[in-house]
C-alpha cells in the first residue's frame, strides 16, 4: 500500500486528523503526510480579505515611498505634482511631506514650479540658478 493510499484510509476514518496526528499515526514525515492530505482535502485556502500589515503599513509610510522613488528617479528633473502621483501619496498628505525639510535636497524651484530630482542634480541647478542672480 503506497503513502497516499494509507493516508487516504486514515483520513477516511479521521476526518479531522491534521497533517502531525497522520504523520505521527502512519510514522511519515510532516511534510509527507502534509502533501498527501493536501492532494486528498485540496491545499487549505489562504485568507481572501484583508491586506498584510507590511502592504498595509509601507503605504501609510510616505518617507520611505519617496526615498524608493528618488532611488529610482535617475537623471531626470520631475515636476512636483507629477512626482506626488508617481510615489501614490494622498494629495492631503503630500505637502507635509515635501516641506517635511527631509527632502530639500531633492528640490528645487524654477519658473513658478517645484521640481524633483537627484541631489547630484539638484545641487547642480542650483549652483546655475545662483550664476545669474
Amino acid at each position: 500500500m503506497s503513502d497516499m493510499e494509507r493516508v487516504q484510509a486514515y483520513a477516511a476514518e479521521h476526518p479531522r486528523a491534521g497533517r502531525e496526528t497522520v504523520a505521527k499515526a502512519l510514522k511519515l514525515t510532516q511534510y509527507r503526510a502534509q502533501s498527501c492530505l493536501e492532494q486528498i482535502r485540496g491545499k487549505p485556502k489562504s485568507p481572501t480579505r484583508g491586506v498584510s500589515a507590511e502592504a498595509f503599513l509601507g503605504g501609510l509610510d510616505y518617507a520611505a515611498q519617496v526615498q524608493a522613488a528618488l532611488a529610482e528617479i535617475g537623471d531626470v528633473f520631475i515636476l512636483d505634482a507629477d512626482f506626488r502621483v508617481q510615489t501614490e501619496i494622498p494629495a492631503i498628505a503630500w505637502r507635509r511631506v515635501a516641506d517635511s525639510g527631509e527632502f530639500d535636497d531633492h528640490q528645487m524651484k524654477h519658473g513658478g514650479k517645484v521640481y524633483w530630482g537627484s541631489k547630484a542634480n539638484v545641487k547642480r541647478a542650483k549652483a546655475l540658478q545662483e550664476q545669474y542672480r
